[in-house]
């Protein structure tokens, strides 16, 4: 029996498959204007309307910029970061998972999965999601 996940850090930006290797992005549409955004928000950011609904943004994605964070501060370790495009246009920026001297290049193809960021003085351990190459098992 696989071993139970540590709490999500953040309840409702994300959904993990049954297959615990993937994750859906949550975002909210305005239903006024039409815009996507994420994380669900409670009010549009673009006509600043309070109707939204919460849809799904898939779980791929394309790296637009990435950087690597050396002092460790979040995960403990030098880990990337970056901007994604997924569903629509919507831009997420996170975690990149993986060596941080092999990190996907700037159009390359990602997947969303989970991630667990370690204990720290806020508490922890939590779950979040990271973007993984899909070349790197990525699905």
């Amino acid at each position: 029996m696989a071993e139970p996940r540590p709490e999500l850090i953040i309840e409702g930006r994300f959904e993990i498959d049954p297959s615990g290797e993937t994750v859906t992005l949550i975002g909210s549409r305005c239903t006024s204007c039409g815009a996507l955004q994420h994380p669900r928000r409670e009010r549009c950011v673009s006509c600043f309307d309070g109707a939204l609904q919460d849809c799904s943004l898939g779980s791929e994605a394309t790296v637009w910029s990435r950087s690597v964070e050396r002092l460790g501060l979040v995960v403990g370790k030098p880990f990337g970061v970056c901007w994604a495009e997924v569903a629509e246009g919507v831009m997420v920026q996170a975690i990149l998972d993986g060596d941080v001297d092999e990190l996907p290049g700037i159009g390359e193809r990602v997947v969303a999965v989970p991630f667990t960021l370690p204990e720290s003085e806020i508490g922890g351990p939590y779950t979040t999601f990271a973007f993984r190459s899909k070349t790197e098992g990525g699905t």
